[in-house]
């Protein structure tokens, strides 16, 4: 393997490997394999050649020739000029005025282990015809500098690159450079390493720009190994090379490629390639140096992106934890927040589309879009710190409160009848049997027990009161029976008077703060994450979410154009679904006109937004979940 590090006065090395048999000619010309920039430099200075296992170096008629110096022998230079030569042994330094040619002669690298391809049965056994040791690549070659075009395209990748954020656009805007500034390449693809070691495709594309399934692109596990574990960047051509064993080379009519490591802060992060598949004109040392330079802007940029991908995926994972946690403690909800979300960012992209009207005025941005679906998500997120009893209530009394009720009662059956027996031993019953009056008294108090508990039972499982239920409620808690020792018993409690009198669903108005506390709770929390600045709003979102437009909403009592427009819309959304979605623990569902005409009703009242409410029943928003909701 022949190794050159090129010296050139006022710049940093550069470093070319060629481990194979072949022509290598060094000058001016672009069309030399190592260009060489200054102008004491001829067109076509020079080459190596390999000729019966020896490299020899042979000037092609240079201008100013070039000076061979042997380290056994530094006092005694020899200059070759036109069609002079001489056999390199290794060690060399050819001197081109103030350009160093420094030679190393290496054994030639062994890559011709077959290794299968991911996804294929190829194999490779190529090896480069140039190579460019990344760790020496520190500044752009000039011969790139001095490519206005070129290097316009690198200051524009570089700087969208650092506005870049989403994989997707970092890895079209590296493929559209690399199209742009290589006529001739045709495909690009991103490998990254696996889990076993190998390679699998990360991304792919055409010149075109149409996309390539990972799934269909063949890769070289071989090649992209030797990129990553040497830390060089490749160029093939397999036209001057044994391909027998490279089957996709040629059932791909390969021209050429260029694979090139892609380094991140840490570690290798990848290879990136590019091929040449139709045209029979290879790439050059010049495309392997801009590709490198692309690379290094790429690498960074790429890790960037992955990164905040984890970061996104991570969040979107504590979502899905949250509201799993969320539904784990009331089973009865599950899906409600999911649907709230779909339902919200729906109705959004209707007001964004909306031409006329109150709500013409207002448009929402995709990022908006997204931080409303969180907000969706996300709010009900409190209610993980409310009691699960409270959750779940699905009656007016909790089962214990009625099992104890009842207990009660039948108390209340054995002192009564034990009150009646002393009652009439005691003479109270003169003048009648003693037990047809003890049987008779105790068959009155029983009818009215019964009629008592029988009215508990429908007000407990009902979903309104009507005057008259209430109105028996309260005779009831006054009402008690006899007890021992002329004490007398209240069948009902002061706590089961207070819950058996809600005049609609089961909450008492202390469940019902507790409930409504899960507003403040999920503000507290989502208040504590870091947002970012696109996301920033989601806390206040979710903290109006239940408030009304007349102020009798809670936890601030807003009013009006106090309360953001996406919570407002949040609000229609969510009481849509909690009325029409599965039974819930304390009524069935409704059918969706019922749903509608209570959203009517609310908007009448002006509690809630009454465009929204027209919007949602115009674009039938239950029936058009938005697309790509996260």
């Amino acid at each position: 393997m022949l190794r050159v590090a090129i010296h050139t006065e006022g710049q940093r090395p550069e470093v070319f490997e060629f481990p194979f048999d072949r022509r290598v000619t060094f000058g001016r010309a672009p069309e030399n394999h190592i260009v060489l920039d200054p102008s004491y430099v001829s067109r076509f200075h020079g080459e190596f050649i390999k000729e019966d296992d020896q490299w020899v170096v042979v000037d092609l008629g240079s201008r100013t020739g070039m000076r061979v110096i042997r380290p056994e022998a530094p006092e005694a230079p020899r200059l070759l000029e036109k069609g002079d030569r001489e056999i390199l042994r290794g060690g060399e330094a050819i001197h081109l005025l103030y350009t160093v040619i420094r030679i190393e002669l290496k054994p030639d690298l062994d890559i011709s282990e077959p290794e299968v391809d991911h996804g294929s049965s190829d194999t490779f056994t190529l090896s480069p015809i140039a190579a460019t040791k990344l760790s020496g690549v520190t500044r752009l070659p000039d011969n790139l500098r001095s490519d206005s075009r070129k290097l316009g395209l690198l200051l524009d990748l570089a700087k969208d690159l650092n506005r870049l954020d989403e994989l997707d656009d970092v890895l079209e805007r590296i493929s559209g450079t690399i199209f742009e500034s290589l006529p001739t390449a045709t495909h690009f693809s991103i490998c990254v390493p696996s889990r076993n070691g190998s390679f699998k495709p990360m991304f792919g594309a055409l010149r075109d720009g149409s996309a390539v399934p990972a799934q269909e692109l063949r890769v070289s596990q071989s090649i992209l190994s030797q990129a990553i574990e040497r830390e060089i960047a490749m160029l093939f051509d397999p036209t001057q090379l044994n391909v027998s064993m490279a089957e996709s080379i040629v059932a791909n009519q390969i021209a050429s490629s260029i694979a090139v490591p892609l380094r991140g802060s840490r570690e290798h992060i990848g290879v990136m390639q590019v091929d040449n598949r139709t045209s029979k004109l290879p790439f050059s040392h010049k495309d392997l140096d801009y590709t490198v330079a692309i690379g290094s802007s790429a690498a960074f940029a790429l890790e960037r992106a992955q990164f905040q991908a984890d970061i996104q995926r991570m969040f979107e994972g504590f979502v899905d934890a949250s509201i799993t946690a969320i539904e784990s403690r009331d089973p009865t909800t599950s899906g409600h927040s999911r649907r709230v979300a779909e339902f919200s960012v729906a109705l959004a992209e209707a007001v964004t589309r909306t031409q006329s009207g109150p709500l013409a005025a207002n448009h929402f941005t995709s990022t908006q879009l997204t931080e409303l679906s969180y907000a969706a998500l996300l709010h009900d997120f409190g209610k993980v710190g409310v009691a699960e009893c409270v959750l779940l209530k699905a009656n007016r009394l909790y089962p214990e409160q009625l099992e104890q009720l009842l207990l009660r009662a039948r108390l209340i059956r054995s002192t009564c009848r034990s009150s009646l027996l002393h009652r009439a031993l005691t003479g109270e019953a003169a003048g009648h049997d003693p037990l047809a009056w003890v049987a008779a008294e105790e068959q009155a108090m029983s009818r009215k027990l019964d009629q008592a508990l029988e009215l508990i039972h429908q007000v407990n499982t009902a979903g309104a009161l009507t005057d008259e239920q209430l109105a028996q409620i309260q005779e009831l808690s006054r009402e008690s029976f006899p007890g021992e020792d002329d004490e007398r018993i209240r069948l009902l409690t002061e706590d089961e008077v207070i819950a058996l009198s809600v005049r609609w669903g089961t909450l008492t108005a202390e469940e019902r703060k507790a409930i409504e506390s899960h507003v403040i709770q999920s503000f507290r929390v989502l208040e504590q994450i870091p947002w970012s600045a696109d996301l920033e709003n989601v806390p206040s979102i979710v903290l109006a979410h239940h408030e009304k437009l007349d102020g009798s909403g809670y936890p601030q009592g807003l009013e009006g154009s106090h309360i953001p427009l996406r919570a407002r819309l949040l609000t229609v959304c969510d009481i849509f679904d909690a009325v029409t979605a599965s039974d819930r623990p304390y009524r069935q569902a409704m059918p969706i006109e019922e749903g509608l005409d209570i959203l009517g009703t609310e908007a009448g009242r002006g509690e809630i937004d009454s465009d929204l409410v027209e919007l949602f029943i115009e674009a039938r928003i239950w029936e058009r979940p938005a697309a790509g909701t996260h």
